[in-house]
């Protein structure tokens, strides 16, 4: 991997990066990343349309997987994965580089050198030595201050760096819990290590409702909000907000407060409408 550089790299065009000094166009369609401390894991396709003629450093290369130190200097490439998968996204989490594959499995890759660690299926997760598995498909996974917070399709569960659970939270713990089944939770981790999670009703139902939930980095609950409308996960870059249907082509925008749950101020949406939702 190459050295560390006061320009941070970023995605500036379908194939390719730059750091403000220099740019690396890369063999392919970038379609997903994952941020190294030391640079950037690119998921690439390969594409028939015409596109740029990558750098002369990576004429004969066509990875899968291409990691880029900040500097622009390519590293380690992956040409293929196990059962010839494809990638269908990638994750760096407390140091671990997870690589989603569109065969229902999980690969994890050694982010220094690009090496195979391990692979698992995807109603299943691995801390170390120890396979957790679950009851539906992982739907996402993330760290934060020294726990793992693992989603299926109706649970959220914290594991410590064992694999041993802390606590868990359930969509079958709410009343009437087939009203919530439709779609999966939409969960958010803040700055600080809490977790917030946006759980909407059955959309065939007579009476539309939201729920969200907030918990701390170990997962105890501190707030619950039930909310009539449905209302959408919208995070947004300086806080958390949730949208909600007005009428056509049109929505309302509010911040929650991450403390409480309160809807604290309008972001976005025509403001009449949208600040009687203000608690």
């Amino acid at each position: 991997m190459g050295t560390n550089s006061e320009h941070r790299l970023e995605v500036i065009g379908p194939s390719t990066v730059g750091n403000g000094r220099s740019e690396l166009v890369v063999p392919g369609v970038i379609t997903d990343t994952a941020r190294l401390p030391d640079g950037l894991v690119l998921a690439l396709k390969s594409t028939d349309t015409d596109s740029p003629e990558p750098s002369p450093r990576l004429a004969d290369r066509s990875p899968l997987l291409l990691e880029v130190a900040n500097d622009c200097t390519p590293g380690w490439g992956i040409e293929s994965l196990p059962d010839d998968a494809t990638v269908a996204a990638i994750s760096y989490r407390g140091g671990r580089l997870i690589v989603e594959t569109d065969s229902d499995r999980f690969v994890e890759l050694d982010p220094g050198t690009g090496d195979h660690r391990r692979s698992w299926r995807r109603d299943e997760f691995v801390f170390g030595d120890r396979a957790v598995e679950f009851d539906r498909p992982v739907e996402s996974f993330e760290r934060s201050d020294g726990f793992w917070i693992v989603q299926t399709a109706r649970h959220l569960a914290w594991f410590d760096e064992h694999g041993s659970r802390v606590t868990e939270w359930s969509v079958d713990d709410l009343n009437e819990p087939e009203r919530w089944s439709e779609l999966v939770p939409k969960s958010y981790r803040t700055s600080d290590g809490r977790t917030l999670l946006v759980v909407q009703a059955e959309s065939r139902s007579t009476l539309s409702s939201t729920i969200l939930f907030g918990f701390d980095e170990s997962g105890t609950q501190l707030w619950r909000r039930q909310r009539n409308r449905d209302w959408g996960f919208h995070p947004e870059e300086d806080g958390f907000a949730v949208s909600t249907f007005l009428r056509r082509n049109t929505y309302g925008t509010v911040e929650v407060d991450t403390e409480t749950g309160d809807f604290t101020r309008v972001v976005d949406g025509p403001e009449s409408e949208t600040e009687r939702f203000i608690d």
